[in-house]
């Protein structure tokens, strides 16, 4: 009971250099972890955020193409595309071209495909600039209005 007495009165009840620095370096690995989690989730988060405004940009154009379908003739299908303004028109492996800059960093290009008759298949894609790397992709099936 002695020698308990004798370490309390001497202020030898603290914290030595070791553990402190075992504690911080615990601390550190912690902190770093939590930082890093934080970090991918920002990246995670825009990189998702860019996929649905790709998506958004290529669902609009469907459904602007779609609606001037029930409206334009078969025959018209081209002009009425460029209205939209789209440009080209240029034909590759048995599609139909055409593109549009959305702005500064999006491409949009729409593929037409003649299945039969007044029917196409409709491609939109959605490009980065000037990467060219596809971002959205929608495909759909365009009945145009009887000649």
């Amino acid at each position: 009971m002695g020698k308990f007495k004798l370490k309390k009165a001497l202020g030898e009840n603290g914290l030595s250099l070791v553990e402190v620095l075992a504690s911080f370096v615990i601390l550190t690995l912690l902190l770093t972890t939590f930082l890093m989690m934080f970090i991918q989730s920002a990246k995670v988060n825009k990189a998702s955020e860019h996929i649905i405004d790709a998506t958004y940009i290529a669902q609009t154009e469907m459904e602007n193409i779609y609606a001037l379908s029930k409206t334009t003739k078969n025959g018209a299908k081209e002009a009425t595309i460029k209205g939209l303004g789209y440009t080209n028109g240029s034909k590759e492996n048995g599609w139909i071209v055409f593109e549009k800059k959305y702005n500064s960093n999006v491409l949009i290009k729409v593929k037409l495909q003649n299945k039969k008759g007044n029917m196409d298949r409709v491609l939109v894609e959605v490009r980065g600039i000037p990467d060219d790397n596809l971002q959205a992709q929608m495909e759909n099936v365009v009945v145009w209005r009887a000649d």
